[in-house]
């Protein structure tokens, strides 16, 4: 889908380079003087980063912190200039940098990693999210949390899971038998060729790329899953088949859109035309999706995505499918390349895809913390008709310190 910023950080302003390593004594006279409110907080940053961010943005984040983790405690110093900031319920890793007059000139506060945190707390503040959440957290594939699990939700690229799913069946179909491949079957190094049918919005990079390129199978899907390029996408339907993708995907996923005919039909100047389509049962979608297949993309009104349109135009699948699906999926290399809000250097294994839209955010994840230890699978969805959720940092917080969770191997 449109390639969505995740917020995988609270705040992240840059406006200066480090020019020295960050010391103790420095850190914790920032932050005692930036979290006491009888401060003058214009007297602690450079005039360059107040061009950037504003005392009332400061002051904001201050008391926000302040109201949600307590008081300030203490830092420790990580190395160069990074460091981790200790407040009462709560720390931070953070980067600071001071410039010659020892100002700060760049400040940066990582998502918070709470003490005592626990999932019935998590699960209270998603219910009181703007719009309908389901989740469902999966232990060596048993159920360990869930809300709304077999809800059917709006997904946005996370469909394409069910893509990397037929093209496995496909690939294994294909496999070496007496010593040779079979005829007719398909293989990672099979080509495709780019031409203007295929090409969709981003997000991705081979919308840019020039008609008459080629790629192979294995970079198209690494490019599916890992930057959820649409135009791969789009490609690999048609190389597998949109009948034998349904075969693999949920009953509420048919037809199977390609991205490009679901950014037509969304964006498409006659909105008289889409909700005639809503209302259309699968044999006549099944027509029209064919027709809008050699349509261009200069038919889409593609800068009007700006908030949620059509959420009856997307696919749709429970958080419960998804657990599954990923868990089935786990030698597919394609899952490991991206690792989402998580570093993968902090874990065994890690397993993404993610997808977006205005109104849509859905996280799926398969996660082992070491080797020996449990394997979990977590999907989480969120949708608004309302709200901008992609753009929303509350939800992307919630899940991350579902993982924080799991990566701490609470038993709560």
């Amino acid at each position: 889908m449109i390639k969505m910023f995740i917020r995988i950080f609270i705040y992240i302003i840059l406006t200066g380079y480090a020019v020295a390593n960050l010391t103790q004594t420095q850190a914790d006279s920032f932050l005692k003087k930036f979290n006491n409110k009888s401060q003058s907080l214009e007297e602690l940053f450079s005039k360059s980063f107040l061009n950037k961010v504003s005392i009332n943005q400061l002051i904001y984040i201050r008391d926000d912190f302040n109201k949600k983790y307590g008081k300030y405690v203490k830092v420790r110093i990580d190395n160069g200039n990074k460091c981790k900031v200790y407040y009462e319920k709560a720390k931070f890793p953070s980067v600071m940098v001071f410039d010659s007059k020892g100002l700060i000139s760049t400040l940066w506060f990582g998502a918070p990693i709470q003490d005592n945190d626990n999932i019935e707390a998590i699960r209270k503040e998603l219910m009181a999210l703007q719009g309908k959440v389901s989740l469902c957290l999966r232990k060596d594939g048993k159920e360990f949390f869930s809300m709304n699990k077999y809800s059917p939700m709006a997904v946005g690229s996370a469909f394409k899971l069910f893509i990397l799913k037929a093209l496995n069946s496909k690939l294994q179909a294909g496999k070496l038998q007496a010593g040779k491949l079979q005829a007719g079957k398909l293989h990672l190094y099979d080509t495709l060729i780019i031409d203007e049918i295929h090409k969709s919005l981003p997000s991705g990079i081979l919308q840019s790329w020039q008609s008459g390129d080629v790629l192979t199978v294995n970079t198209a899907s690494n490019l599916m899953i890992s930057i959820s390029d649409n135009t791969a996408t789009d490609l690999l339907i048609d190389k597998i088949g949109r009948e034998y993708i349904e075969k693999f995907a949920p009953s509420s996923m048919k037809p199977f859109y390609k991205t490009k005919e679901m950014f037509l039909l969304k964006l498409v100047k006659d909105s008289n035309y889409t909700k005639r389509f809503i209302k259309a049962d699968i044999s006549t979608k099944r027509i029209e999706l064919a027709k809008l297949d050699t349509m261009s993309l200069s038919e889409a009104n593609v800068y009007d995505f700006t908030s949620p349109r059509y959420l009856e135009i997307e696919w749709y699948v429970s958080t419960d499918e998804l657990c599954k699906t990923i868990e089935a999926l786990r030698t597919m290399s394609q899952l490991s390349i991206n690792a989402g809000l998580i570093d993968k250097k902090d874990w065994y294994y890690v397993g993404f895809k993610g997808g977006s839209e205005p109104g849509v955010l859905n996280y799926t994840y398969l996660l082992q913390k070491t080797k020996s230890s449990p394997v979990y699978s977590l999907s989480a969805s969120i949708n608004a008709r309302s709200d901008n959720v992609d753009k929303d940092s509350e939800f992307t917080l919630l899940i991350k310190r579902i993982i924080d969770i799991i990566e701490k191997g609470k038993k709560d």
